[in-house]
C-alpha cells in the first residue's frame, strides 16, 4: 500500500483494505492453530519435566517419531 501511496491507517482505502483482510481470515483455522500451539507447549513442558527427572531418552523420542 505504501508503494501505491496509500497510508493504511489514515486513508479510507487503507482502512478498507485492512478491514477486508481481517474479515477474510477463517476463524476455524485460527482456533485450530491456537489449539495446536497449546498441545505443542504441553508436549514441550512434559519433555522438560522428564529431562528434570532424568527419564528422557532422545533415542526413544526419535524412535517414537519414526
Amino acid at each position: 500500500m505504501y508503494d501505491a501511496g496509500i497510508d493504511p491507517t489514515r486513508s479510507v482505502q487503507g482502512r478498507a483494505a485492512i478491514s477486508q483482510l481481517i474479515n477474510s481470515i477463517d476463524v476455524g483455522t485460527v482456533k485450530a492453530m491456537k489449539d495446536n500451539a497449546k498441545i505443542g507447549y504441553a508436549y514441550l513442558d512434559a519433555m522438560q519435566d522428564l529431562r528434570r527427572k532424568g527419564k528422557y531418552s532422545e533415542a526413544q523420542e526419535l524412535f517414537d517419531i519414526m
